[in-house]
Formats: C-alpha cells, sequence, structure tokens
C-alpha cells in the first residue's frame, strides 16, 4: 500500500472533485459525501489520521507488527495533507455499536474529547457519522499508478482509464478485529463498479505479511515483487497486486 506525492491530472475523467471542501459528490455518495459509513476526508481529519500513522509506527518500533514503514519518512502528516488536498482521502468512521478500547478512550480523553477533534455531536449526526464519530480507517484512492507498477507482471491488459489504485490503507490498532480493513476494500470495489474501472490494483511491501493475507482473502492476486526505493525507504520488495472485478 502506497502513496504517490504526485497529483493525478487525468482523475477528473472519472469524475471525483478535487477540492475536499466542494459540494460535489463522489460516486456512491450522497448530498453530504457520505457512503455507508464512509466519507472524503478534509483537512480537520488530518490530525486523525496522523494518530492512525503514528499508532501504526508505535506497534512497528515495539516489534508488534512488521510493515516495513519508518516513522518521519512514510507515511506522515504531509501523506494525508497531500491526499486531502487532491481531493483522493477516504476515511471510515467507527461503526456505532464498536466502542474505542480503554487506551483509545484515554487517548480521547485527552485531547478534549471528540468534538475538540472536529467529531459530530451525537444529536447532530448525519447518516455517515456514527455517534461515536471517530474515524477508524483511511486511504487514498486515485487512478495514479507509482512507476514501479510498469515492472509488474499484469495478467490483465487494462488501460490507465480502466485502473483504480488503492493506496496506504490504514485502520487505527485500537479499533482492529472489527473488520474495518475487509470494509474499506468492500467501499473501494464498489466505487470501482460505479467508476466503470473494472482493474483493481494494490501493492505492499513484501514484509506485511497481515496485508498480504487480507487481500488474497479477499481475492487480489500477487502478480510480481519488484525490489525498489519506495516512498523514500530503501531495499523494499514491493508486491503488487490486482484483481478483476464485474461491472
Amino acid at each position: 500500500m502506497v502513496v504517490s506525492s504526485e497529483t493525478n491530472a487525468g482523475f477528473g475523467v472519472i469524475g471525483l472533485d478535487a477540492d475536499p471542501d466542494a459540494a460535489g459528490q463522489a460516486p456512491g455518495f450522497d448530498a453530504a459525501g457520505c457512503a455507508a459509513g464512509f466519507r472524503k476526508a478534509t483537512l480537520e481529519d488530518l490530525d486523525a489520521i496522523e494518530r492512525i500513522y503514528s499508532s501504526i509506527h508505535d506497534q512497528e518500533e515495539r516489534g508488534e507488527v512488521i510493515i516495513g514503514w519508518q516513522r518521519e519518512v512514510y507515511p506522515t502528516r504531509t501523506t494525508a495533507r497531500e491526499a486531502i488536498l487532491a481531493g483522493e482521502m477516504y476515511v471510515e468512521l467507527a461503526d456505532p455499536q464498536d466502542r474505542a478500547d480503554p487506551a483509545q478512550q484515554a487517548s480521547l480523553s485527552g485531547r478534549g474529547g471528540l468534538q475538540e477533534q472536529g467529531c459530530p455531536a451525537v444529536q447532530d449526526a448525519s447518516p455517515c457519522e456514527s455517534p461515536v464519530g471517530r474515524v477508524v480507517a483511511s486511504a487514498r484512492i486515485n487512478q495514479v499508478q507509482v512507476p514501479e507498477y510498469a515492472l509488474a507482471a499484469w495478467k490483465f491488459d487494462a488501460s490507465p482509464q480502466e485502473v483504480l489504485v488503492l493506496h496506504t490503507l490504514t485502520v487505527d490498532p485500537h479499533a482492529g478485529k472489527h473488520g474495518y480493513g475487509t470494509r474499506f476494500v468492500a467501499f473501494y470495489e464498489q466505487m470501482a463498479r460505479e467508476l466503470g474501472c473494472p482493474e483493481l490494483r494494490i501493492d505492499t511491501n513484501e514484509r506485511n505479511v497481515r496485508a498480504r493475507a487480507l487481500y488474497a482473502r479477499l481475492g487480489y492476486d500477487e502478480v510480481s515483487i519488484v525490489p525498489c526505493v519506495f516512498n523514500g525507504i530503501s531495499g523494499v520488495q514491493l508486491v503488487c497486486m490486482e484483481k478483476r472485478i464485474d461491472d
């Protein structure tokens, strides 16, 4: 999973508004920019996304997970900000029936509560804003294929307009085991169907066995492993995956 610092000039072809604060709707979204617990991210979500990145870096530094990321290198606050300003970052909100674990609750309390983070009050919750109102996952979705993709042995010959790419899918470690990652991939696939993009492409570090297992379970085939320096991190073995979906 990766994010490119490039802005994809061709992304307007599939109708996503590049202004994260604009009233325009992304496919599958209602007038509020919501779809079944998902919405396009705004700069108000930046702190929450950065906290997820930081929690994942903490886990990796403690040796609890192996992802292949590096704090202050990738992903960073700048990574998320660029994606938000490009209008390509999406967030998933907590299911109302799922509660944060005690560590997460303490973390939220220490920052003045949910509303201080830009989360909605319960009485003002919209259909996609749960009473919990916290961001539990994020990812960038666009049609940018990083240069390493040209070295992959893709099974399907797809034009650039037919490809949709999922970058940097992250799930808050405090919200694990609720299926948020699986639901985010389902959201991405539904967006691809509505946009007429039958070719789905994702990448991850070879060392990230959890992500590889998740994507394999969801029907993604590993087509190539490309050695490279990726997002400033050297020695990466980039696993390129794809899935073809029906309209």
